[in-house]
């Protein structure tokens, strides 16, 4: 199969609206349909790779040039980046690695090769000794991707706390950090510490929160793919894959970054997958189509193609990230959502507000490909498949209106967005059978060569 169109309308089976990323100009996100309707790619939401990030073969780096945005006061919180590594790094091994210098070395980050910790360095402003603050870890497996922050809070002089989580976890705490840290003027730098390069790849590139500390669960929603945006001055989600050129994300977006060194050119790290994709923040980015233009009218079939970003928030507050909203009015509408409750995914079906949750109640994994599918029929039946897989069905749902509604990709109404991928999209007119639905989901795994086990 070439053609996404004749893929999704097997059996006789017709389009009533399909996009698919490599589509996109600009911001807009035309149909592939006839007369069909376009999205609009709003606030950060741009046309992107499936890149898995960076690879850094020791003498690569990325420049944010004098950021302003990024000062300390007496709060800070950081995200390194996040790293993979080619080999076991531990206190047995040959040479440190930087991470990150952040802003002409106020704050160093470097594996150490003599203990096998992860050292944070602070420069005393002052002019006293510098801090180390160090990872209890002291032991780092290849293939596997560490996320490691920390907060920085002053309460008062001789009172500065340091906080170290790995992977979402709080690992450290140093209550005696005596370095009252201010941020001077000069580049930040990640992949390198100013002195020794990283090995492996970065596949998230940092955030920086300045005068927030982030609480434990709100790290750890970070590490499970949720963004905050209060306070985010630096966020590089490193999807562009292409060029040297790295976007921020935050707020103001005066932090991007440059990539140099040996091989910049063929930095960007991609598997299996290299396609076009719609690349959204999770903070106020997504695609919607104008309102009352699609006809939801029963039966139908929503076919998507995501690189899921995100598993589910854990954080008291947060908002649980969407992935699609099919939406006439608050009794008729489909809501495809990542939930805490159920630690997994979600397809909120209501028509006439008669409405059913059908549920996968497994988390997606973190940069992994899905197919999803629901199925709505005009008399109320609903299924829920993911990659050709039957997840949940219902026959209680009530019949969805006939007027005329909007569809929008990571948001809903409530402003809960999504940092998910976006590959395709399509809404399919009448109902797949399970038969239909495998066979859709195996020829979307080979035209977009996703490596789905189907």
């Amino acid at each position: 199969m070439t053609n996404l169109a004749k893929i999704l309308t097997l059996n006789g089976h017709r389009l009533r609206e399909c996009w698919e990323a490599k589509d996109i100009v600009g911001t807009k996100w035309p149909s592939k349909v006839s007369l069909g309707h376009p999205l609009t790619l709003t606030n950060d939401a741009v046309k992107a790779t499936t890149t898995k990030g960076l690879v850094m073969r020791g003498a690569e780096l990325v420049t944010i040039t004098d950021p302003a945005a990024i000062s300390i006061a007496d709060i800070l919180t950081v995200v390194l980046p996040t790293f993979v590594l080619n080999t076991l790094f531990s206190s047995a091994s040959a040479a440190d690695m930087g991470i990150m210098n952040l802003n002409n070395g106020s704050v160093i980050a470097k594996l150490n090769s003599t203990t096998g910790a992860l050292d944070i360095t602070f420069d005393d402003a002052d002019g006293g000794v510098d801090e180390v603050v160090s990872t209890t870890k002291v032991s780092w497996a290849k293939d596997t991707e560490w996320q490691v922050a920390f907060t920085y809070v002053k309460a008062a002089e001789a009172s500065i706390s340091v906080r170290l989580y790995i992977n979402g976890v709080a690992e450290n705490t140093n209550t005696h950090c005596d370095t009252d840290l201010t941020i001077p003027a000069g580049d930040t730098i990640y992949g390198y510490d100013g002195t020794v390069y990283l090995t492996g790849q970065i596949t998230r590139g940092p955030k920086v929160w300045s005068t927030a500390a982030l609480s434990a669960a709100q790290l750890l929603a970070v590490y499970n793919g949720i963004n905050y945006p209060t306070n985010l001055v630096l966020n590089h989600i490193l999807d562009e894959g292409r060029g040297t050129a790295v976007d921020d994300k935050a707020t103001g977006a005066t932090c991007d970054g440059v990539i140099s060194g040996t091989n910049a050119a063929t930095i960007w790290d991609y598997g299996g997958c290299k396609v076009p994709c719609m690349g959204v923040d999770g903070v106020n980015g997504y695609a919607v189509t104008a309102a009352d233009v699609i006809s939801l009218a029963t039966p139908w079939t929503w076919v998507q193609v995501i690189r899921a970003m995100c598993t589910y928030a854990v954080a008291a507050g947060a908002t649980e990230p969407h992935i699609a909203l099919l939406y006439l009015d608050t009794t008729n509408r489909i809501n495809i959502s990542n939930t805490a409750s159920t630690v997994g995914i979600t397809a909120s079906v209501k028509g006439a507000n008669v409405g059913k949750l059908l549920t996968h109640t497994t988390a997606f994994a973190i940069g992994e490909y899905y197919t999803l599918m629901i199925t709505l029929s005009e008399v109320g039946a609903s299924s829920f498949f993911i990659n050709g897989v039957l997840v949940d069905s219902d026959t209680a749902v009530g019949d969805m209106s006939s007027i005329l509604g909007e569809i929008s990709l990571s948001h809903v109404t409530a402003a809960a967005y999504g940092p998910d991928r976006h590959l395709a999209a399509a809404l399919v007119d009448g109902v797949y059978s399970g038969k239909d639905a495998k066979q859709v989901a195996k020829d979307l795994n080979e035209y977009f060569r996703l490596g789905q086990a189907i």
